[in-house]
């Protein structure tokens, strides 16, 4: 289940989107460069549709948050076809998107185009990115911020595509090079792309299949053709983990020394715990105790939980939501040692469960930055809230392991709402 340190279940290595500011360049010829500055775009400052808001981890955002999202490409070379000479009409496009889930959604054309996007709930569309030649704009919903990038209002020409595999390269339309383009401006591999040469109208369905309004024309530049990246193919967006995903998962920690008090001795009798999970969107819970445990997990509808990760000295079991994959790694049974947790920040550095290494070890074998850590010494209970709070059964003695304790990263903190 192991690659070169890397549990296999796990996605890419996480890549936070870099903010770097200012996209727009001068000169007189097109700028392939997506702006003076290289790297991931800033969304910080950018219109929103609606009036805005924030993330409060219920699918819902307006920006980065915790975990990486997927990346769809939309793709046209224009949205109707009375182009001429110096003439260039705008088109209209409409996109629906019925994927749920983290994403940002990229829309190219090398005309201009009014691109009207709508979604289903829980279509977590953290921002738009039209890229283009001649000017774009964007009707986003209510809430989703908008970054245009097009020469003619901008500066900047990213590239164009809408075919796949790219039959002419040297159309002036290259598709790998806005796939690589996308990837750079945003931190992200692209997840999926769908296009053809003239569109007015795309579905992204929740399997990332789509259908358009692509004539059936001769020629795979005018039928609608696209991909969909190995490691999405693994999942079907509808809530339901089971292995790898696209889009890198939220990493959630919870820990305890153990979940009943008498041992002694050679004695390790094994206690029960529950965690309820509200958190919506891709994410891998890991569970960590010295003694034995037998967790329970819930979860609410949405709460994609990819696979499960259990990390003990003595026996784990887990019984999860169905459908959700577990990994367990245990001295006891596996002869794995992972390290154990229960408290943020660790008071006592040489007490055996050191809450820095477990976590260091949590990112080695999920290949993902730690998002969240909840934990106390003694628990037999945990609730993960949608804005990454917990409640649990830890008790109120005095010490700083015994009373719940955690924290959320400082990415995931960025995006979610006060209580």
């Amino acid at each position: 289940m192991f690659s070169h340190g890397v549990l296999r279940l796990s996605l890419r290595g996480v890549l936070l989107l870099a903010l770097v500011a200012g996209c727009a360049t001068s000169g007189d010829a097109p700028d392939m460069r997506g702006g003076a500055n290289s790297g991931a775009i800033d969304v910080g400052n950018g219109p929103k549709g609606g009036n805005g808001n924030t993330d409060s981890g219920d699918g819902h955002d307006g920006g980065e948050t915790c975990g990486n999202p997927e990346v769809h490409v939309i793709g046209v070379y224009e949205a109707r076809g009375d182009h001429s000479g110096g003439s260039h009409p705008t088109g209209n496009a409409v996109v629906h998107v019925e994927r749920t889930g983290p994403q940002v959604l990229v829309l190219s054309s090398y005309e201009p185009v009014n691109w009207k996007v709508t979604a289903v709930p829980n279509a977590n569309i953290q921002y738009i990115l039209a890229l283009g030649y001649h000017a774009q704009s964007v009707e986003a919903p209510q809430g989703v911020q908008v970054k245009v990038l097009d020469y003619e209002t901008q500066g900047v020409f990213a590239g164009c595509a809408y075919e796949y595999p790219d039959d002419d390269p040297h159309s002036g339309c290259e598709t790998p090079q806005l796939l690589e383009e996308v990837k750079r401006l945003t931190g992200q591999e692209v997840s999926s792309f769908h296009g053809c040469y003239q569109g007015t109208s795309f579905t992204l369905h929740a399997d990332l299949s789509a259908d358009s309004s692509c004539p059936a024309g001769s020629g795979g530049g005018y039928n609608l053709s696209g991909y969909v990246s190995q490691v999405c193919s693994a999942g079907d967006g509808d809530g339901n983990g089971g292995g790898e995903a696209c889009g890198n998962p939220e990493v959630h920690v919870l820990g305890v020394y153990e979940a009943r008090g008498d041992h002694s001795g050679g004695s390790h009798p094994t206690g029960n715990a529950v965690v309820h999970v509200e958190r919506t969107g891709p994410q891998v819970l890991v569970l960590s105790s010295y003694e034995p445990v037998n967790w329970k997990v819930s979860a609410v509808p949405g709460a994609n939980i990819q696979y499960i990760l259990a990390l003990g000295y003595h026996a784990q079991r887990v019984e999860a939501p169905q459908g959700v994959e577990v990994k367990v790694l245990d001295y006891e049974t596996r002869g794995s040692y992972a390290g154990c947790a229960y408290e943020y920040p660790d008071d006592d550095p040489h007490r055996g469960c050191e809450t820095p290494q477990l976590l260091e070890e949590v990112k080695r074998l999920t290949g993902q930055e730690v998002s969240s850590f909840h934990g106390c010494y003694q628990a037999t209970s945990f609730t993960l809230h949608g804005d990454l709070s917990a409640g649990s059964s830890c008790p109120a003695a005095p010490g700083g392991d015994y009373n719940l304790s955690g924290y959320v990263s400082q990415v995931c903190s960025a995006s979610l709402i006060a209580r």
